[in-house]
């Protein structure tokens, strides 16, 4: 239900289709894949753990408290349950806030509003040996994936949350540096064009400290 359906035969709903995905062989744990069905999986059960929408859910927990100058979207299927992997829509000043809150790990001014133990189990846990073995080995070589985040770089403490079609929130805890990116590039992944990104944001982050 990313896209507009048919309405005479608009086909499964999002918790239909992932209620539908069948296990695979792989050993939990053994090799990163990252899946986007999981992380809708866990926009879902927030939103029955919770007993409110997902964009209820972000609005009370997160971007009031953050301080969000304008109002997020959040795309739905046609049951209206909110998509976790993907159609969260803010600004790109919203987004550095949203970078800046995990660079002060997890507080608004005095206020704690995330888990600093969180915050820190994200920057610095992970499998290592399951990230070697996975897809992104080539994109990011020094990386990791925690907490549904992407670890750029242990030496500069890099946290990356990457979108498809040029959608960038880059976070370098040793430069202190919130760098948010947005495009409309025509395809969804450009490994090459990634792997440019990341450079510029490394000699960005790098010039910041001379």
């Amino acid at each position: 239900s990313w896209n507009p359906v048919d309405q005479n035969n608009p086909g499964p709903d999002l918790e239909t289709f992932l209620y539908s995905l069948k296990k695979n062989d792989s050993i939990h744990g053994d090799t990163f894949v990252y899946n986007s069905p999981n992380s809708d999986l866990l926009g879902l059960l927030l939103e029955r753990v919770a007993g409110v929408s997902f964009a209820d859910l972000l609005s009370t927990l997160i971007w009031q408290p953050l301080g969000a100058e304008t109002d997020g979207y959040v795309t739905v299927d046609r049951m209206m349950l909110g998509r976790g992997a993907g159609g969260i829509c803010v600004t790109v000043d919203d987004l550095a806030r949203f970078g800046q809150l995990m660079l002060n790990r997890g507080a608004v001014g005095d206020r704690q509003i995330v888990s600093e133990s969180w915050i820190e189990d994200t920057w610095t846990q992970g499998s290592r040996s399951a990230w070697l073995k996975g897809t992104f080995i080539d994109l990011l070589p020094k990386g990791g994936y925690r907490n549904q985040w992407y670890q750029a770089d242990d030496a500069d403490q890099s946290l990356i949350a990457m979108g498809i079609h040029g959608q960038w929130l880059y976070i370098n805890r040793k430069a202190e540096v919130v760098i948010a990116k947005m495009a409309s590039q025509p395809e969804p992944v450009n490994d090459p064009l990634d792997m440019r990104t990341l450079q510029v944001f490394d000699e960005l982050c790098q010039a910041l400290q001379i």
